[in-house]
Order: C-alpha cells, then sequence, then structure tokens
C-alpha cells in the first residue's frame, strides 16, 4: 500500500497511535480529557483525529477513575493504567507493550487543534531507526513525537516522568525534525490561561473559568479502586447478557438504559476485554 499524501508515494507502514490519557491534569485544575471545545471533549476530538488515520491502530491509554466518565469508538483499544500517579512513563510502557504497530506515535489530548493532516505528515516521515519530531517556525521541538521499531524494548522500559523524552535524549543522531506549516495547531492548551486562549474567554481570572468547569470546586476523584471495581462488574454484566442485549438492540433499544443509565452502552473496543483481563 502506498500514499500519496504530499505529493510522494511513500510504502504506508502499520502505525500504533498510542493516545495518552491518564493524566493528573495538576497544572489544569480540571480533567483535561473532559475539557469542552467546539461541542466535543479533548479526550474525545483526540480519538476522532487519530481515527482518521489510515494503516493504524488507536490504543487510549487511560486511568480506571477516568473510564466512568469516557465513551469509547468501538475501533479504539482501551488500556488501564492502575499506576497512573507515577508519571507518564507507565502510560508509555503498558501503551508500548500492548502495540501491534511497526512504529508508534504518543498522542497526548491536550493538543486540540491537531489535524489528521498533520499526524499522517509525521507517520510518513517515520523509519524503523528514526525519531520523528514536528517542529514550529522557531524550531522548538513539539509533540506527538513518532518513535520507529527500533526502540520499541527502550519505550517499554522508561521511568519516571519523562515518559519517551528520555528515550529521545538518548539518541541525538536518530532525531528526524519536521517543520508543521500551521505550527499553531502545535500548541498544547494544559493550563487555565491557555485554555481561556483557546476558547476565546477573557484570560484576566482563568482560574473562574475552571472553576466554573468545576462546579465551583476543585476536581475530585472517586477512589481509584472503587471506579476500576465498578467497571469490571459493569463489563461483567456486558458479556452475561450480551445474547440478550444484542436481540435487544436489534430492535431498537437496550434493556441496560433503565437500570444504569447511560454508562454501560459507552463502553466499545477492547476496553471490556482489556478489563477482564487485568492488563
Amino acid at each position: 500500500m502506498k500514499s500519496m499524501l504530499f505529493g510522494r508515494k511513500k510504502e504506508m507502514v502499520f502505525t500504533s497511535i498510542i493516545v495518552m490519557a491518564s493524566g493528573q491534569s495538576q497544572r489544569m485544575g480540571y480533567n483535561k480529557l473532559l475539557l469542552p471545545y467546539e461541542g466535543k471533549t479533548f479526550f474525545t476530538r483526540t480519538l476522532e483525529t487519530a481515527l482518521k488515520i489510515p494503516h493504524a491502530e488507536v490504543i487510549a491509554v487511560v486511568s480506571p477513575k477516568d473510564t466512568l466518565h469516557l465513551s469509547f469508538p468501538a475501533r479504539v483499544r482501551v488500556l488501564l493504567n492502575r499506576d497512573w500517579k507515577s508519571g507518564q512513563s507507565a502510560s508509555v510502557r503498558i501503551g508500548t507493550k500492548k502495540a501491534q504497530g511497526e512504529q508508534f506515535l504518543y498522542l497526548p489530548i491536550d493538543q486540540p487543534l491537531l489535524t489528521p493532516a498533520i499526524l499522517q505528515q509525521i507517520i510518513d516521515c517515520g523509519k524503523v531507526d528514526r525519531i520523528t519530531i514536528p517542529t514550529d517556525a522557531a524550531g522548538k521541538f513539539h509533540s506527538p513525537i513518532l518513535f520507529g521499531g527500533k526502540f520499541k524494548n527502550e519505550l517499554m522500559h522508561v521511568s519516571g516522568s519523562a515518559g519517551g523524552r528520555a528515550v529521545r535524549k538518548a539518541h541525538p543522531a536518530a532525531q528526524f525534525l519536521v517543520p508543521i506549516k500551521e505550527s499553531w495547531r502545535l500548541e498544547d492548551f494544559d493550563t487555565p490561561a491557555k485554555y481561556c486562549q483557546l476558547i476565546g474567554e477573557n484570560a484576566v481570572s482563568p482560574e473562574k473559568t475552571i472553576a466554573r468547569l468545576n462546579g465551583k470546586k476543585r476536581l475530585k476523584y472517586t477512589k481509584s479502586h472503587d471506579c476500576e471495581m465498578h467497571t469490571r462488574k459493569a463489563c461483567a454484566l456486558v458479556w452475561k447478557r450480551d445474547r440478550k442485549i444484542t436481540q435487544h438492540a436489534l430492535k431498537g433499544h437496550d434493556p441496560r438504559r433503565k437500570r444504569y443509565g447511560n454508562y454501560l452502552p459507552q463502553l466499545g473496543g477492547d476496553f471490556c476485554s482489556e478489563t477482564k483481563n487485568g492488563h
């Protein structure tokens, strides 16, 4: 298979797009996955962008505490990061270990302006022994970064809060820079002030915007263990009633809604199987 994007032919390599969605959002003060922008959350926009890339798999690494608030398209493989407090490296290890691609694109969820064309431009520049990095007009490095298959073993053993940055720094000769024409789309929005600029609100008091999103309270989560147990029980019901649910779905309704609301129907992809097996 060949790609004709950007006016050149290239053998298409199967790519694993790993969505990094298990952070603590400490600088934002609000769960970045759920931040609204143009009618969609950051998380939803990121998944939709990734799913438009051909010849690729999409893996979302999320923490158990967030599974109650998210919906997952059927094509997205969802992995639980139970060690989400330890930093970005845990997400890198988990996603890389399960990835089946020949190269790995690590996609944050706080870059809502990214387009499929930008992701494809980065992917098309990838090679097995190359670390492909998008840059702006000033030459500044940005995410998402693409790692060739040569670095998989190192990525599976990263530690600390740096994630794949340590691997990138260890191989300066392997770095390949890709200037992005619309470099403003590479901006990450990880603070209240930046988010206010994104949505066009007065940034004089960005904390008020976040406070409003939080219902005038700091974001609080149910204990991770409790959320995970709830999720596992819910998924067990899906498997147990699979035949009955399918029959009802064909008739246009879902018997789970009355008892469980809209939560259960949001589960999709490989989420249930990953949770049930404890991976």
